[in-house]
């Protein structure tokens, strides 16, 4: 496969995330008191499979955001698959890709990784820049295995911003992609390290100015009174305020994790003051945030949980929420999941469109004769759509061979179409999911 010579060329600026573009979710701003929202079933909405994926050497298990550009060129990576010798032990082999996918479904790979010194397993999506090129992170790989930052051009070179060291350095960034402010500096998270394993080692927020010099903003040390594991996004606001959930941590609830807690919301403010501002119990108020959040003009914030709240999987650990947590500090439900029609566990958070309306995905739940087994809740996953009014909408309900359990956030086009990603499902013959669900994943398209 060739290299895309225009790659991340006329990305649309409202792609780059910055310290002075907050998310402006109108209507939606004012949801308060939805505790049980009508759901319906869109039959208008048209789905299409854009490309599926089948290991090496186009890549596999696409976990991350996409980016779409001004010509409608869509761009992301693939957590496995790409150069079949980078990792032979996983059944679809590879390292992961940075990918292109055009407005034809034609895919190109524009880098495959080889653990070091290039990094290995991106989970994350891609951050653009105004310069024409785009940023992430890997799991595992680079110098210490430990994970990186690296940047890569229109060519599909990639160059290595930061190596992650462990301790008292970062380890593993996962699921967040990076954002960046006006200034140009990065900011981010790791799942792990920070601190010595036995003393938590439960992750940290970072930022990288433009030198590349990393500088720690918070080492978690879960429990009460701090987070643990931080898997979304950052949120900056245009006073250099910092916003991030942690999935595990807090105040201890009856799901625990493996530090504590049920997970928090969190601000880190310019001066460094980390600050909890909401502990989740993993009752009705949900438990375990793992989507980015969203920030509307108001500074109030949006965003889900993948657990807690109604008890409609085989484990009992809950199906998840949509929340609202206001600037004086209250926490509002707008939706609770349950499984079956409406999806169940979003790990994904959720975008916004002008009109206030807000959209995302759930990783299982829908249709339950897909991938029903004993562990998960039955189903594959839905794409779902909350209106400013409240009325909650399934626009997609998987079925494995269309994709199955999207955990990333969607993109939303200039002409409003969905964009997303399937880490499982899609192509047959590439089986890399865990039984029975099969397939490497897909890129698909939700036109308006």
């Amino acid at each position: 496969m060739g290299l895309a010579q225009e790659a991340f060329i006329g990305m649309s600026l409202n792609q780059v995330p910055s310290a002075r573009s907050r998310l402006n979710i109108g209507p939606f701003a004012s949801l308060l008191g939805f505790l049980v929202l009508f759901t319906s079933i869109s039959r208008a909405q048209s789905f299409t499979v854009v490309y599926q994926f089948s290991g090496a050497p186009d890549g596999a298990n696409p976990n991350g955001s996409l980016i779409v550009d001004a010509t409608g060129n869509l761009y992301g990576t693939t957590t496995s698959g790409g150069n079949y010798s980078c990792d032979s032990t996983n059944a679809s082999g590879g390292c992961g890709t940075v990918f292109k996918v055009d407005k034809s479904g034609t895919e190109t790979v524009l880098h495959a990784f080889h653990d070091n010194p290039d990094g290995k397993e991106p989970y994350s999506g891609l951050l653009p820049t105004r310069s024409g090129t785009a940023y992430g992170t890997t799991y595992f790989g680079g110098s210490a295995f430990d994970g990186m930052v690296f940047e890569v051009d229109k060519t599909g070179k990639v160059t290595v911003v930061h190596n992650f060291l462990s301790a008292p350095d970062g380890q593993n960034p996962y699921l967040s992609a990076l954002v960046q402010d006006s200034l140009g500096n990065l900011y981010g998270t790791t799942t792990n390290g920070g601190t010595i394993p036995f003393f938590c080692g439960c992750g940290m927020v970072f930022k990288i100015d433009p030198s590349g010099k990393e500088t720690v903003l918070h080492r978690f040390l879960g429990g009460p009174g701090d987070g643990s594991f931080p898997q979304a996004d950052l949120v900056l606001d245009p006073r250099g305020n910092v916003y991030g959930t942690t999935f595990f941590g807090g105040s201890a609830c009856p799901n625990e994790g493996s530090s504590g807690g049920c997970g928090t919301i969190f601000k880190i403010s310019p001066a460094g003051q980390m600050t909890i501002l909401y502990n989740f119990t993993g009752g009705t108020d949900g438990a375990n945030p793992a989507g980015k959040l969203l920030l509307d003009s108001a500074g109030n914030l949006y965003g889900t949980t993948a657990y807690g709240a109604a008890l409609c999987d085989p484990l009992k650990f809950g199906c998840g929420t949509i929340f609202k947590f206001d600037t004086s500090g209250k926490l509002t439900v707008l939706h609770r999941f349950r499984g079956a029609p409406d999806g169940a566990n979003p790990f994904a958070g959720l975008i916004a469109d002008p009109a206030g309306n807000a959209y995302g995905v759930t990783s299982f739940g829908g249709i339950r004769a897909c991938g029903n087994n004993d562990l998960d809740t039955p189903g594959c996953g839905t794409v779902y759509k909350l209106a400013h009014t409240g009325k909650f909408t399934i626009l997609h309900s998987f079925v494995q061979t269309d994709g199955a359990n999207p955990d990333a956030s969607l993109v939303r086009d200039s002409a409003g179409s969905l964009y997303g990603t399937t880490p499982n499902g899609g192509n047959p013959t590439c089986n890399y999911g865990a039984p029975p669900i099969v397939g490497c994943g897909t890129v698909f398209k939700i036109a308006r």
